[in-house]
């Protein structure tokens, strides 16, 4: 690979020069008024906190100048090939794997489709086998899973080229269900593109993606820039608008500087699996959960890994066709963002890693620092606030500083005044650099034109500044919890509008954040009310937190806003092929399930129960053992004869999936059910049975 210091060189010299510039400033200023304690918890507070503001600001403008120079010419889809080897005649076998966990299973399925069938259009068909890799311990959905896999297995011809996986035991969550995958069949295929359950790709991404891997054999993940789609609600359209106006550039200007050092992110990449599987087994983290035990956040340690062994990690940004849905809802993304601040602050143990590289330490301190410096914000305003206060009462006088006298400054309110406006500029330098791109390039049209995609900015910025406060809150509350030893429950995450947030449930999560402004607003009215003004946009997200949640949340917002033509994306005016089948595929699934539970309204364990063909392919999945422990057979006798008689609600859900993962419990099930008197049967079975029988004539 080329070598990539110079870029390095250049790139942290000018995040260097511009942070040096931002602390020597404050230094400056504060110390001429004479360094008492709290000024000098503002100036380190300051000092760590500028650092990913002019990282970002920095990325983003190397960014904005690689896009219109033609783009970076060290891009891993613009490198000569390192491979002599003729790419047409390798035909490299890959797994595409989906690990699901309680899933909506007509969307799951719909999308495995929708990317088979975008494959095979390009000709790619045979190169690619598509893994459903289960974990979900809802015994409904579980069946439901089976069901629709051999539906569309039958449907589109495609058995030897899906797989559907159950594993019994869900250990180690997302990664040891991946883990699994790697020992049972991972040396069968070169490659390992993983998605999430909402991920969609374009075939002609997926072949890209694998000639990029044959071409370069020492690259070991090609990670993708995925794009959000399909949001509706006021919030998820503006979180789709923001990754895909702003988003742009940060990813150029974050490749630029970490070349063949980057970031896995879990989905919507490609792995190559021998030395993947040979050198990314993760390890516990001593200690107790959560900063210790089995490491939450896999992927950004697995990217880490897989360089220590001496292969490269790169973000091709500019590979097409990667999509993802994102959270519906702002509390869905609290929620989910609960999760990730518990897997990002267990890195810290890393960083003091002798075997991980100076750049992946890089990366996961600016992981662990995306939480940390929440509650590091809302130190440094309140001790600006208390300095405030403090010189009310007659603090020292303040002297012209360096600066100050250096250009000629007045006073040092002036360059306290320049210092936050530079700040500022900064944090709105991504949003800045867009509004000149969208002015000057023809892809405003893309965006609604340059009118609309201004106000969108300008609208979306409204938003973030009122969603900040809260954000600064929730994380503080996160990173102290997970200081105190709490443990966090990685679920099934919202992906559907639905009606939006209720009131009752924004009253309820909100509450705390309302009382707290009020509170503050109070306090700064009656005792500094010069300064409420600077501090108004925080103390408003606050205090209307509820309302903007509520408001955020509803899909008819978000549509008006459509309809004329805020928040458009490239992706909402020419919608992507595989989008389209997905959506089509959705709504064909959704019809015929809804057909058949009208038909027959019924518990899907009842179903697999009585129905032959469901049995059937149940138990097909299961392992058949030739002798059963004695203790183990009585129990699983009782439990069928319960669940006959008393029906299954009788049955805990740990009792219904003991049954449902035995072989002889399913098939004796289904024999006894059919052999049994229907008045000796549990009524929801006998109904069951006899609609059956009427559908079935």
């Amino acid at each position: 690979m080329p070598a990539c210091e110079p870029a390095e060189i250049f790139f942290f010299g000018v995040v260097f020069t511009l942070w040096a510039i931002l602390v020597f400033s404050l230094a400056d200023l504060l110390w001429q008024a004479g360094m008492q304690p709290l000024e000098w918890v503002q100036l380190l507070l300051f000092a760590i906190l500028s650092v990913p503001i002019v990282l970002g600001a920095v990325m983003c403008a190397v960014g904005f100048w690689l896009e219109f120079s033609g783009g970076d010419p060290l891009r891993i889809t613009a490198l000569p090939t390192n491979n002599q080897t003729k790419i047409a005649e390798q035909h490299s076998l890959t797994a595409v794997i989906i690990p699901i966990f309680n899933e909506d299973t007509n969307a799951v399925f719909a999308r495995v489709r929708a990317m088979f069938e975008s494959v095979e259009e390009i000709g790619a068909r045979g190169r690619f086998h598509f893994f459903i890799l289960s974990d979900s311990n809802d015994e409904n959905i579980w069946i439901a899973e089976e069901t629709a896999w051999m539906e569309l297995c039958r449907e589109i011809k495609c058995f030897g080229e899906i797989f559907y996986r159950k594993r019994r035991l869900a250990i180690n969550k997302k990664s040891g269900n991946v883990a699994d995958f790697c020992r049972r069949w991972g040396r069968r295929y070169h490659y390992m593109i993983t998605l999430d359950a909402d991920s969609l790709m374009e075939g002609f991404a997926l072949v890209q993606l694998v000639e990029l891997m044959d071409k370069h054999p020492k690259v070991g993940i090609i990670q993708t820039a995925t794009k959000l789609i399909r949001g509706e609600s006021l919030f998820a359209r503006t979180a789709q608008y923001v990754v895909e106006f702003y988003g742009r550039f940060f990813c150029a200007g974050l490749n630029f500087w970490q070349q063949g050092q980057g970031l896995y992110w879990g989905h919507n990449a490609i792995i190559r699996l021998a030395p993947f599987i040979e050198n990314c087994d993760l390890p516990n983290l001593p200690g107790a959960v959560p900063f210790g035990g089995h490491i939450l956040s896999h992927d950004f340690v697995e990217a880490a890994l897989i360089q220590r062994a001496g292969y490269s990690v790169w973000l091709a940004y500019d590979i097409a066709g990667s999509y993802e849905e994102g959270p519906p809802t702002w509390i869905d993304y609290i929620k989910r963002d609960r999760r990730w601040c518990a897997g990002n602050l267990q890195h810290v143990w890393l960083l003091f890693s002798p075997q991980i590289s100076l750049v992946n330490k890089l990366h996961l301190l600016l992981g662990v620092l995306s939480y940390v410096t929440s509650p590091l914000w809302a130190t440094f305003i309140l001790a600006t606030v208390l300095q405030y206060f403090e010189n009310l009462r007659g603090g020292p006088e303040w002297k012209k500083s360096f600066i100050c006298e250096l250009f000629r400054l007045k006073d040092p309110e002036t360059l306290a005044t320049a210092i936050f406006l530079f700040v500022v500029m900064l944090i709105l330098l991504p949003r800045l650099l867009s509004w000149i791109q969208a002015g000057i390039s023809v892809t405003r049209k893309n965006y609604g034109g340059y009118l609309s995609s201004l106000l969108s900015s300008m609208f979306e910025l409204c938003l973030s500044t009122l969603a900040a406060p809260v954000h600064m809150l929730m994380n503080t509350k996160f990173v102290i919890y997970t200081a105190l030893g709490q443990t966090v429950t990685w679920g099934t995450q919202n992906r559907e509008s639905g009606e939006g947030t209720s009131w009752s449930e924004a009253w309820a999560f909100h509450s705390t954040h309302t009382l707290v402004g009020l509170i503050l607003s109070a306090t700064l009215l009656l005792e500094a009310p010069e300064i409420l003004i600077w501090l108004t946009p925080l103390l408003a997200g606050l205090v209307f937190s509820a309302p903007l949640s509520v408001l955020s949340s509803k899909p008819w917002l978000g549509q008006m806003l459509k309809k004329i033509g805020l928040f458009l994306t490239p992706v909402e005016i020419t919608k992507p092929r595989v989008v389209e089948k997905f959506e089509l595929f959705l709504k064909l699934n959704t019809e015929q399930r809804q057909k058949v539970t009208q038909l027959n309204p019924v518990e899907e364990i009842i179903r697999v129960i009585i129905d032959p063909y469901i049995n059937a392919v149940h138990i097909a999945f299961l392992r058949r053992r030739s002798k059963r422990p004695t203790r183990k057979h009585e129990y699983l006798v009782r439990l069928a004869e319960r669940f006959l008689i008393n029906g299954p609600a009788s049955l805990t859900k740990r009792e219904r999936m003991a049954l449902l993962q035995d072989y002889e419990s399913m098939d004796q099930l289904h024999k006894k059910v059919w052999q049994t008197p229907s008045t000796a049967l549990h009524h929801s079975l006998a109904q069951s049975l006899q609609r059956y029988n009427l559908l079935t004539g």
